[in-house]
């Protein structure tokens, strides 16, 4: 498990540095733009802590072919609800999202209408508090950021992905 967060955490440095170097100038700088990314994190975070599957409708921007199908956001919420508990079968994800704590917003770096805003939060994992270092990729959608799911007409597989970029990886706190 040592080399997996090592890994990690040298994929993370590498990565930040080659985003850093393909950005603008200016990608880093502070303004409108960057609080409103770093807002709109903390919203989704609150969003998922809360299970606020209307809401989430809200601030994510779904594939064209997925828009099409989530026709309101009533019907979204009851799906979703339904997708993450398996029917109501399994309240793992209910529980790990109910004990997320102390989630921040970092460093935000816009690439024209995307937007990669670096988080951390805690969750409970078998009554241990794991730290988790993520990033969140957001697309601006007329004057809004929202939570970008548009890369795959598969919305199961956008969201589990994002959601786990989101989250990310534990890292060691010692």
């Amino acid at each position: 498990m040592k080399l997996r967060r090592e890994f990690f955490l040298g994929l993370c440095l590498v990565l930040s540095v080659a985003m850093s170097a393909m950005a603008p100038a200016q990608a880093t700088s502070t303004g409108t733009d960057y609080d409103a990314a770093k807002k709109q994190v903390l919203e989704l975070l609150k969003v998922l802590k809360t299970q606020d599957w209307k809401r989430l409708y809200d601030i994510t921007e779904f594939s064209p072919q997925v828009a099409k199908s989530v026709v309101d956001r009533d019907t979204f919420a009851k799906g979703f609800a339904s997708g993450v508990t398996k029917d109501g079968k399994d309240d793992t994800f209910a529980k790990v999202m109910a004990s997320l704590s102390e989630q921040s917003a970092g460093l935000v770096i816009i690439e024209g209408r995307s937007a990669y805003v670096s988080t951390t939060c805690k969750i409970d994992v078998s009554g241990q508090n794991v730290v988790l270092v993520g990033i969140a990729k957001l697309i601006k959608v007329g004057d809004a950021w929202k939570w970008d799911l548009t890369f795959t007409d598969d919305a199961e597989k956008a969201t589990s992905t994002r959601t786990t970029e989101l989250l990310g990886q534990p890292v060691s706190t010692g």
